[in-house]
């Protein structure tokens, strides 16, 4: 399964289409085993789409995206999780630890709290939390 995270200051970016980097990791099993960064200031969005679809990306982790960019994501195959904000690796953590809860949830709007925490087997990580 590959994943891609667009960032801005290690945060999730607040907009798809201005992320000045995508953090691009390829988890088997929920855990990541490949993991780079890739520099897209000043790509359109239909070029980062396009690298999306030329990397084999699986799932798109983002904060807000424009209902065109994200129908044509779903179009090639790319499953969007929108409306995400906070820390990058920490949503990232959280969903590869989390993977079904987090496909068999509808998020309307999500944000990672600092001070939440959840222990799954002898892991401490930070929980969801929707807003």
């Amino acid at each position: 399964m590959k994943i891609a995270v667009p960032i801005f200051n290690n945060q999730v970016s607040p907009r798809f289409d201005s992320a000045r980097e995508l953090i691009i990791v390829d988890a088997e099993d929920g855990n990541s085993a490949e993991r780079k960064r890739i520099i897209t200031i000043d790509l359109p969005c239909s070029e980062k789409i396009q690298m999306l679809v030329e990397l084999k990306i699986n799932t798109l982790l983002c904060g807000g995206i424009d209902k065109m960019c994200e129908q044509s994501l779903k179009h090639y195959g790319i499953q969007v999780k929108s409306w995400l904000s906070g820390d990058a690796e920490t949503i990232l953590t959280n969903y590869l630890l989390n993977y079904e809860k987090f496909n068999k949830t509808k998020l309307k709007r999500y944000r990672m709290g600092s001070n939440d925490y959840k222990t799954i087997g002898n892991k401490s990580i930070t929980s969801f939390k929707i807003i």
